[in-house]
């Protein structure tokens, strides 16, 4: 009796996780379109922001905030923010004002990266300011939820939790939205 009860639990719950997995597939499936959709679109309008027009607080390397709008909607905003140790790009992609996409990349310059080994003193000026990439993230969103979150590399400082990292890019996402749509 016992062995019939976990065997029927078992599999409940794997095709429940079944279900929830092709769920997913389908979701990222949607995703993918509308994202293949926006990067075919070669006559956007842009805005663009720089520096203290968007950042709360000015960096090392400054920042640049450039929207890409067609037909009074806005598809895609790109945020590239200088900082001291190097370079974080994010792209949020945007379906009827509402993200459902952002991929960040982390690059880091060479001397920083290898500020440890005696390398430095052997790099010249182009090699100790070239940028390594070190870590990229891809946030697939549905409703406003996170559904995937597929990551490679790690990042420099990487004190920030999957789900911090994810409330980080939700509110800038709205944020940026929000200073361009003022715009």
């Amino acid at each position: 009796m016992i062995r019939q009860i976990c065997i029927i639990t078992f599999l409940t719950f794997g095709i429940r996780s079944l279900g929830f997995s092709q769920q997913n597939d389908i979701l990222k499936k949607n995703i993918r379109q509308k994202f293949n959709y926006i990067v075919s679109i070669n006559d956007f309008e842009t805005i663009q922001l720089e520096n203290e027009e968007f950042l709360e607080q000015m960096t090392d390397g400054g920042g640049t905030l450039t929207a890409y709008i067609k037909n009074d909607s806005i598809y895609k905003i790109m945020e590239w923010v200088g900082l001291s140790y190097g370079v974080i790009q994010t792209e949020y992609y945007y379906w009827d004002s509402r993200l459902f996409f952002a991929y960040q990349t982390e690059e880091v310059f060479n001397f920083v990266y290898h500020m440890a080994d005696t390398v430095e003193i052997e790099m010249s000026v182009n090699e100790k300011y070239s940028l390594k990439k070190t870590s990229d993230r891809r946030y697939y969103f549905s409703e406003g939820e996170l559904i995937d979150l597929v990551k490679s590399g790690k990042e420099f400082y990487g004190a920030e939790s999957d789900i911090e990292a994810t409330k980080m890019i939700q509110d800038l996402a709205k944020s940026n939205f929000r200073k361009v749509s003022e715009k």
